[in-house]
């Protein structure tokens, strides 16, 4: 599932893009790059130490004086993890109303829990499309 994209035009030769973001992939698991299109996964660094890896697919499409690049994030496990437990709390929330129970804490935080973990992974995701078109664009 794709979460964010963006398109970038590079002034840049089509070896010197390629070389870009094959230098952004993680090495594991490794990414496949063809003439129009690639996919790879990119860890997100925080002080040195690997938080997550996250999958990365675009195309590449020559022009005439530039490169444009589509790049787009995809779900990964943190995402439907917090989506999973969004979906706990919305149907634990509605079964206390069904059941008029005083339980609604835990629900609450389940929803609270899964909100913050996907949009973890949403800002995470951003971060890289800012970080990959930075490097393109430099």
């Amino acid at each position: 599932m794709k979460l964010l994209s963006r398109h970038v035009a590079v002034p840049k030769s089509y070896e010197e893009v390629c070389q870009i973001i094959q230098s952004s992939a993680y090495y594991l698991p490794k990414g496949n790059l063809c003439a129009d299109s690639f996919s790879m996964h990119c860890a997100k660094r925080y002080k040195g130490a690997i938080i997550s890896s996250i999958p990365v697919k675009g195309k590449i499409r020559k022009c005439n004086q530039f490169i444009e690049v589509t790049i787009s994030t995809h779900a990964y496990l943190g995402f439907y993890i917090g989506c999973f437990l969004c979906l706990v709390g919305i149907v634990g929330l509605f079964w206390c109303l069904l059941a008029v129970s005083t339980r609604w804490v835990p629900c609450v935080g389940a929803f609270a829990l899964g909100t913050f973990v996907s949009s973890q992974s949403i800002w995470e995701g951003k971060d890289l499309l800012d970080k990959l078109e930075r490097r393109l664009l430099d």
